[in-house]
């Protein structure tokens, strides 16, 4: 079974960098932000880059994650930056303040849980 690199891993620092601020430069209103799905996740989620207002809710970047995924209601889904949950009721320009990495990316890594007794 392959395993999927993450995104830091994946491409090199400097070619990252470039691309983060040249989206921010050319998207003054929006944010790069990269979603990493683990291979243990059993959602798949087709595309890891967003170009994100800055004015939105993390809780509605989340929902519209869970909708690309097609995650059922029973599942949950665990965002995790870094090591920490970020605050679902911040705007996304908070959390990429708050979390963004060297290269200027903000990097979600999905988690997932089972609830309800599934």
């Amino acid at each position: 079974m392959p395993t999927s690199k993450r995104f830091r891993d994946k491409f090199k620092y400097s070619a990252r960098l470039e691309e983060a601020n040249r989206v921010l430069c050319e998207y003054p209103g929006r944010l790069p932000v990269v979603v990493d799905v683990p291979e243990t996740v059993r959602y798949k989620l087709e595309y890891k880059k967003y170009l994100v207002e800055k004015n939105m809710l993390l809780s509605s970047f989340s929902f519209m994650i869970r909708r690309n995924m097609d995650v059922p209601p029973e599942s949950s889904l665990f965002f995790m930056c870094g090591n920490t949950i970020p605050r679902f009721n911040d705007s996304m320009l908070t959390t990429y303040e708050n979390y963004k990495g060297q290269d200027n990316f903000l990097v979600i890594e999905v988690r997932e849980e089972n609830t309800f007794g599934t």
